[in-house]
């Protein structure tokens, strides 16, 4: 991956290496976050005729743990990350 930090500890779930981002194009099917810079909104219809859109955006710093075996991995925003956590105290 370009632009990537590949972290090989921390994980631990299933062990596999998870890694830092940058400028990762991403989409999903509602919104982004306010970090993502929106590129494009795309109308699709689904294979039952239902209208949705996709809005694609880049994100500047995305977090990504690989999991069985990279095809169902998970990118959380890492300035979301940063943000809720500096609200945890010490619990």
């Amino acid at each position: 991956m370009k632009n990537a930090i590949q972290i090989e500890k921390g994980e631990i779930g299933e062990g596999y290496p998870w890694s830092i981002e940058f400028d990762s194009e991403t989409y999903d099917g509602s919104a982004l976050c306010k970090h993502c810079t929106p590129l494009v909104a795309e109308a699709r219809t689904s294979a039952y005729g239902v209208e949705y859109k996709i809005y694609r955006g880049t994100c500047p710093r995305v977090v990504v743990a690989r999991n069985e075996g990279g095809c169902n991995s998970t990118a959380i925003c890492l300035d979301c990350i940063l943000e809720a956590a500096a609200k945890v105290s010490d619990q």
